[in-house]
């Protein structure tokens, strides 16, 4: 759950010559900044908004983790912004999607300032942060100050979608920061048999079916493009596989881009090909 530097590939395959716009930080709730970078060249239209919601276990990282994936995003006519969320455990859940439902509710009402079209969103998440993007959109009205529409897209590499599977089916006697009981004990502050409504709460798969169970399917789902190394050790691929089943099922459109040399951290030998279908899977959502 460490941050994969997803902008290691982009930064060697497509950022030649790229010429970087001005990075601005602005304050949002509960004391925490967003950076913000405009498109690179001046457009005559409002552009799409890209959000980056860095990883690290909900333990760490940073916003400032994916410098060159904004320059990217910015180069490739977007409106970038890399978010921040208070971090665990000095912040227990819900403060996590409290804060991510805060960033997105505060980028679609001003985006235009950067030009951006808050109409037009989509989100990059990585692993943490990835699962934080996914609970956002399977859980519309819950944890918000303000009213927040679904985004147009998101791409969620190495996330966690079931709190529950993922804690049964982790390794009790492994106590480093990339165990999973580690990371959710300090998310939660109790361990799964003692929280299990909680977790199921925090879980985007629980949510789904439960939505699912209800018939709110009136509600739009955003386009998901999930991205999952086949030997992860940290977040198995079982977890996007049956969440990308249930969201087809609910209705939603989801692809699962599976890498077969590749762990939780990086893209092994699929840098180029994984950079390829972001960025066709951004243009074609966003339009």
């Amino acid at each position: 759950m460490l941050p994969a530097r997803l902008v290691c590939l982009l930064s060697f395959t497509l950022l030649h010559g790229v010429s970087v716009a001005a990075l601005q930080t602005v304050p949002l709730c509960q004391g925490l900044s967003l950076d913000i970078l405009p498109p690179a060249q001046r457009l005559q239209q409002p552009a799409p908004v890209v959000v980056v919601v860095h990883g690290g276990g909900w333990i760490g990282g940073s916003r400032q983790d994916y410098p060159e994936l904004l320059q990217w995003l910015s180069q490739q006519g977007y409106v970038a912004a890399a978010a921040e969320y208070r971090l665990a455990p000095a912040a227990r859940f819900p403060a996590q999607i409290e804060d991510m439902k805060c960033v997105l509710g505060w980028l679609q009402q001003h985006a235009a300032q950067y030009g951006g079209d808050g109409k037009r969103m989509a989100g990059i998440g990585i692993s943490a942060g990835a699962h934080l993007l996914a609970l956002s959109q399977t859980t519309p009205g819950r944890w918000e100050t303000t009213n927040t529409s679904p985004l147009r897209c998101a791409a969620l590499h190495g996330a966690p979608l079931d709190l529950p599977a993922w804690w049964q089916t982790a390794d009790p006697d492994r106590q480093d920061m990339m165990s999973p009981r580690v990371m959710l004990k300090a998310l939660t502050g109790a361990a799964y048999p003692q929280a299990a409504a909680l977790y199921q709460k925090a879980s985007p798969q629980w949510q789904l079916d439960q939505r699912d169970k209800i018939k709110r399917r009136k509600e739009a789902l955003p386009a998901l493009l999930l991205i999952h190394g086949e030997q992860d050790q940290t977040v198995p691929l079982s977890q996007s596989q049956r969440f990308t089943a249930s969201y087809q099922q609910a209705g939603g459109r989801a692809e699962l881009m599976t890498l077969a040399d590749t762990g939780h951290i990086g893209f092994g030998t699929h840098s180029r090909s994984v950079a390829e279908k972001l960025r066709q899977f951004l243009q074609t959502c966003t339009k």
